[in-house]
């Protein structure tokens, strides 16, 4: 008998952990283009009620892995009938869903940017304005200021988003569903 409660109990605690709130924290910093930025993305579980999970810490120096050598003379051949147009709809339509499923709890994004075409710079600019002055919240800041001299990155962002894991398989099965339908 306890065959059949042991996988109902891990199955059970599983759902348990990916419906309660998870914290997510971010941090980056870049400082001029011929340095590399700075990331760390932390992961606290039960809404921030346990210590946090470091995902990604570019600052603690570990090793990049070396690219595995490719095989000269092996191509891979597009398999007949899979050919078509790749469903953008359905990939807008995915990241619509993924991102009402995020809370942000707080957002400072401040920096100065700059392209090598001072009207690329611009275009870029007119971009962020909208979301520069449209975030709701008073915990998102958005001060990103254009250089038009050239191309330049400066800047620090850092963030804390809340979502329930759980919420995210929705729109995932969705994604999927209509991913195989565009195939067929």
């Amino acid at each position: 008998m306890l065959w059949l409660w042991l996988p109902l109990a891990l199955l059970g605690s599983v759902l348990l952990v990916a419906a309660v709130p998870v914290r997510l924290a971010f941090e980056a910093e870049a400082h001029g283009t011929g340095t590399p930025p700075r990331r760390r993305v932390t992961l606290a579980l039960f809404d921030g009620r346990v210590p946090a999970i470091t995902l990604a810490d570019s600052g603690t120096g570990t090793p990049r892995r070396k690219p595995r050598p490719t095989r000269p003379g092996k191509r891979r051949t597009a398999r007949k009938g899979a050919g078509g147009a790749f469903p953008v709809a359905a990939v807008l339509r995915l990241l619509r869903d993924l991102l009402a499923c995020v809370q942000i709890e707080r957002l400072r994004v401040s920096g100065v940017f700059g392209l090598a075409d001072p009207v690329e710079t611009g275009l870029l600019y007119g971009r962020i304005c909208p979301l520069k002055y449209g975030l709701p919240g008073a915990a998102t800041v958005l001060d990103v200021t254009p250089d038009f001299s050239g191309p330049r990155l400066d800047g620090r962002a850092e963030g804390v988003l809340r979502l329930r894991p759980l919420a995210l398989v929705p729109p995932g099965l969705r994604f999927g569903w209509q991913m195989l339908r565009a195939r067929a």
